[in-house]
């Protein structure tokens, strides 16, 4: 409720000053998110590789507080604060039928803009995790439902998703989180092996729902830009396995270019690159 009722101006800067406490004093996943860009950025120097870690830390804790202000967001509020761009190209993917698979990783404040894309007018479900902790889990969910998106969680969901596509609805896929095995297959990202979802290509290839990449970006302005992408073209000389492999293959390169422009959007205090184990 006070970051409601502060100006927005007072609400970023508490934002940013929290992600500033955050990297320099709580420190908590500073090492990891470091760890990270010297995985994706080997030859950069140490120095810029922290000023993009800090600049990805106050980012995280400006969303945040954008998120305790979304409950008051409108029509009104979402044409001032988003650019859509691309929506020729959902617009076109939906035109099949099967609705559509938009694939998107955290990257900007990708919530709020679920959120955003649903009060615009867009029947979104996201795919989402539950979060450990049982109060923040529970606002989460909430906020995300009350601006009109449903959710379906991340297992035990298949039907409910192929239901959806059927229905000519949207869903969101995220693809940037380590999965364990027999859940993820290997595929380069910056360079280096990580275990990567493969349900975007195996739901597109049973449902011929497309996929349409989206991510948002926070501008220099306060504002977000949301851009819809062409959807993926189709592979026919390839079999189903390896359709699934070169499809998740591209959206890994597709999300590093995205990264590689604006690292400092990326959310890397996640442990992308773990462990594979066995592959079966």
């Amino acid at each position: 409720m006070l970051f409601r009722m502060m100006p927005w101006r007072l609400a970023s800067c508490t934002g940013r000053a929290l992600g500033w406490i955050w990297f320099h004093l709580i420190r908590i996943r500073r090492r990891v998110a470091l760890e990270n860009l010297e995985i994706a950025f080997p030859d950069m120097d140490e120095r810029k590789r922290k000023r993009i870690a800090a600049a990805a830390f106050k980012n995280m804790a400006l969303g945040a507080v954008e998120m305790l202000r979304a409950p008051s967001m409108n029509r009104a509020s979402v044409e001032k604060q988003f650019e859509m761009l691309g929506l020729q190209h959902l617009n076109k993917a939906m035109e099949g039928g099967k609705g559509v698979i938009v694939v998107s990783a955290h990257y900007g404040n990708f919530d709020l803009a679920a959120c955003a894309a649903a009060i615009h007018g867009l029947d979104v479900c996201a795919v989402t995790r539950q979060q450990s902790q049982k109060g923040i889990n529970r606002f989460w969910m909430q906020v995300r439902q009350a601006c009109g998106v449903s959710l379906f969680p991340a297992k035990g969901s298949a039907w409910k998703i192929s239901r959806a596509l059927k229905s000519g609805r949207i869903v969101v896929l995220v693809i940037d989180q380590h999965m364990p095995p027999g859940r993820g297959i290997p595929i380069a990202f910056f360079g280096k092996l990580a275990s990567t979802i493969d349900a975007p290509a195996v739901l597109s290839l049973t449902t011929k729902a497309p996929i349409v990449p989206a991510l948002v970006t926070r501008l220099p302005n306060g504002k977000h830009s949301l851009v819809f992408e062409p959807a993926l073209e189709e592979r026919q000389d390839l079999d189903r396995k390896e359709q699934v492999v070169w499809i998740t293959r591209r959206l890994n390169q597709w999300l590093e270019d995205r990264i590689r422009q604006y690292p400092e959007q990326w959310i890397w205090v996640h442990r992308r690159w773990k462990p594979l184990g066995p592959q079966l």
